[in-house]
């Protein structure tokens, strides 16, 4: 089962993001809401709130997203080896991030 089949079958979640970005890493609250569709918006609560969405597919056998600006990535759902489930992205620009649900 792909990536964004498990995700469509799990129930909407708030998530917290822990983003990697170059060599400097950061921790934010984040929304990460996944629809049926695919479709996906997420809240990065900063100061000012970042809003932002885009789409999840399975594109030839791989999980791909597209944000709302046009940049694309692959993402990974996991179980990290603390038994949390984690949704990972990497963005073909190299960009990382990982979404972790709050307890």
């Amino acid at each position: 089962m792909s990536a964004q089949e498990q995700l469509s079958r799990s129930q909407a979640t708030r998530w917290e993001m822990a983003r990697l970005f170059h060599v400097a890493a950061w921790t934010v609250p984040a929304d990460l809401t996944i629809q049926e569709d695919g479709s996906y918006s997420v809240i990065l609560y900063v100061q000012p709130v970042v809003t932002g969405g885009g789409t999840l597919q399975l594109v030839n056998g791989t999980d791909r997203f597209k944000n709302i600006q046009g940049k694309t990535g692959t993402f990974t759902l996991y179980v990290d080896a603390k038994g949390k489930r984690v949704l990972k992205t990497v963005r073909d620009d190299g960009a990382v991030a990982e979404y972790e649900p709050l307890k």
